[in-house]
């Protein structure tokens, strides 16, 4: 049983403005641990993210709040988009969530600006974002050299800088092409394009946590 995550989960759950879907939970906890390893060197859940379908995956994120949902820690709404089934899930205040209300000032800090920052946007959007960062980038250029899709790769949660740039001009033509169809169907290359154009896209919000983590740190001390 990893406490640690539970803790973590515990924490975006009580402290999100509204409620949150299993996509943003899995890529709330995947942008945490980028950012605790990349500041601090180590690793604060047991998580292990993947290269999924959908972006950056672990189950064990899963795992863990289906047993705080068990535990009557966390409520869950089922709902139904597109013939698929959707997950909502809140924070059970009435039950005795306290027991995993314990985050240190590290950790606190960290999960604050994403919650800051992260939770006016969309489940799409958050995952867009996930896919902007450098773990998922090197996967992506890694998939495009060896033209195949590396689902369950293991993603290298130290890699701080993009491992590729493309051309604006390449960004902008591979804009106008997905701008046309579904962004699903495009060729490869294409879809490669444009989630290194995120990692551009989403440059000023980056910028901004980054800043919000200095100026922060020395107060979560």
């Amino acid at each position: 049983m990893d406490n640690n995550l539970k803790k973590l989960l515990v924490y975006f759950l009580k402290n999100a403005p509204v409620g949150m879907s299993r996509t943003s939970l899995v890529k709330f906890v995947y942008l945490f641990e980028y950012y605790y390893r990349n500041k601090y060197g180590k690793h604060f859940t047991e998580t292990q993210f993947i290269r999924y379908n959908y972006g950056p995956f672990d189950q064990k994120v899963v795992d863990t709040v289906s047993e705080l949902t068990t535990e009557g820690i966390v409520n869950v709404v089922n709902g139904y988009y597109m013939d698929s089934v959707t997950y909502e899930y809140t924070l059970n205040t009435q039950s005795e969530y306290e027991a995993y209300d314990e985050l240190t000032g590290q950790e606190r800090f960290i999960a604050d600006v994403l919650i800051s920052k992260l939770s006016n946007l969309t489940a799409t959007e958050i995952a867009d974002f996930s896919y902007s960062t450098p773990p998922m980038l090197e996967i992506l250029e890694l998939e495009k050299k060896y033209d195949s899709r590396l689902y369950g790769r293991r993603l290298n949660m130290t890699k701080t800088s993009p491992v590729y740039r493309p051309s604006k001009k390449r960004l902008i033509a591979a804009r106008k092409r997905l701008a046309q169809r579904d962004k699903t169907r495009g060729t490869k290359e294409e879809r490669a394009l444009y989630r290194l154009e995120l990692y551009h896209e989403f440059q000023d919000l980056r910028d901004q946590v980054n800043k919000v983590f200095a100026e922060l740190e020395e107060e979560y001390r």
